[in-house]
């Protein structure tokens, strides 16, 4: 009965109970109702976050319904690639896509973070609520790994605060924090859940507890050295803030020190990823903790060992997809080079790129990439993303005229017939507002062009984010 009750205070009011919706905000809110639930839930937290809706119970409730349809999202949690990831690679693309936040675990503490700023305990319900999803080891092939750092950031949100002083006298903020600690199961977690400790300013008793738990979950890691090997980087950083809270209270840093030093050796001597090892390796980052552990931080532990650092065997590398590789895109990339540059490699003037014979070349570039088709690639991702990037290649070179409409119609016109938009909507979205933020950054870009033909497109998610723009503009840091 009460788990009964607990979703039925969770559901979004009905319609007719909902506080009245301002007038110039409210088309945005029922075009977002026809949007995917990612889409819909990032319209409404740009609407709330714009400063338009002025009346408390306005914004709770478009926050709610944020959180709600955040749920639903297709990404469950937040990928980023490996270190050393290069541009035209199709990890490199599904993680710039991951950049945009608009998977469910990134929403759902965004609406959070927002609602704190209103309903300090019913951030905290929400939060209580949320489910984060399975983190499973990733193999040595797989190119992205796990980003938890929004979800821990919004924890120490909450922790720091949404308890009352007799709720912090009980110690339940640190039953709350150490639940949460309770549940780690993946090294992306420990460095954002070492901050939160550190950043608390609990008693010595209360962090003898946390560090405890901690450490109970840092000798459990299961092993994983994709997720191990950039996870341990962050990690010297929040090993050490972790070290000066405990040392400020007076504790001993010991158990902290040869937990950690357990942790590094396990993890070393385990089967190890052949991109993270050896001449070839993406990242150093393990061998210059190790360093910084055996210089800096072992205290009264003995230092690491060179065959305390050696893996028992060594695994595949991260399977990265190289774009540009098939027959057709070898030409369309050589093709739209010869657009942009002279056969010396000297970029073309406007003056150069202003001729009859640039302009046919231009004609017959487009005649080739509209016959370009998916089957010539290895997924329509792939495909999708090549031959997006070609489009925004051609809207930055041509000048403002009638050859940039072309481009651009027929822009648009690919992306809203490409069935990316429902197998991978982050992908496909992305390369429409990164095109956006391009434009901006180029002189006489014509972004509003772009941003009136996504409005007149016909597609609900083009519609809703140009319209969008007008109130609440994306944040920069969406563009490359």
């Amino acid at each position: 009965m009460k788990s009964l009750l607990v979703f039925l205070c969770l559901l979004p009011l009905a319609a007719a109970d909902r506080p009245a919706i301002p007038a110039d905000v409210r088309p945005l809110v029922e075009l977002s109702r026809s949007a995917p639930p990612e889409f819909a839930a990032d319209a409404l937290l740009r609407i709330v976050e714009s400063g338009r809706v002025e009346n408390p119970e306005v914004k709770r409730d478009l926050l709610e319904q944020a959180f709600q349809l955040s749920t639903r999202a297709r990404q469950p949690v937040r990928r980023i690639p490996i270190p050393g990831s290069t541009v035209d690679t199709r990890s490199w693309y599904r993680g710039s896509a991951m950049r945009l936040g608009l998977d469910a675990l990134s929403l759902e503490c965004r609406a959070i973070r927002d609602l704190l700023l209103l309903d300090k305990g019913r951030a905290r319900e929400l939060f209580s609520n949320v489910v984060k999803p399975p983190l499973d080891p990733l193999s040595c092939e797989e190119p992205l790994v796990y980003d938890l750092d929004d979800f821990y950031q919004t924890l120490q949100q909450i922790l720091s605060s949404t308890f009352t002083s007799t709720e912090r006298d009980k110690d339940e903020h640190v039953q709350f924090l150490t639940m949460y600690l309770d549940r780690i199961a993946a090294h992306a977690e420990l460095a954002p859940a070492a901050r939160v400790i550190a950043a608390l300013n609990l008693t010595p008793a209360q962090l003898e507890v946390a560090e405890g738990t901690f450490l109970a979950k840092l000798d459990g890691m299961p092993h994983d050295d994709r997720s191990f090997s950039v996870a341990v980087g962050p990690m010297e950083q929040a090993v050490s803030m972790l070290a000066l809270a405990v040392a400020h209270q007076g504790l001993s840093t010991d158990g902290l020190i040869r937990g950690f030093r357990k942790y590094l050796v396990v993890n070393l001597t385990g089967v190890r990823c052949g991109d993270n090892v050896g001449a070839q390796a993406r990242s150093s980052e393990a061998a210059k903790v190790v360093e910084w552990f055996d210089t800096e931080f072992h205290g009264e532990a003995p230092v690491i060992k060179a065959d305390e650092a050696q893996p028992a065997s060594i695994d595949t590398s991260a399977k990265v997809e190289q774009y540009w590789q098939s027959a057709e895109a070898k030409q369309i990339l050589t093709d739209g080079k010869a657009l942009r540059f002279t056969p010396q490699d000297r970029p073309l003037s406007a003056a150069e790129r202003n001729t009859p014979e640039w302009k046919q070349a231009l004609t017959d570039f487009l005649t080739e990439l509209e016959s370009w088709k998916a089957s010539a690639e290895a997924s329509e991702a792939d495909y999708f993303h090549q031959k997006a990037i070609a489009y925004e290649a051609l809207l930055e070179l041509t000048a403002p005229g009638d050859e940039r409409d072309k481009i651009l119609s027929a822009y648009v016109a690919f992306l809203t017939g490409s069935n990316l938009q429902q197998e991978s909507p982050l992908e496909w979205f992305w390369h429409a507002q990164d095109t956006v933020q391009r434009l901006r950054n180029t002189g006489g870009g014509d972004a509003a062009k772009v941003l009136a033909a996504y409005k007149g497109s016909g597609n609900v998610v083009l519609a809703l984010y140009a319209s969008l723009e007008e109130i609440a503009p994306a944040r920069p840091s969406f563009a490359r």
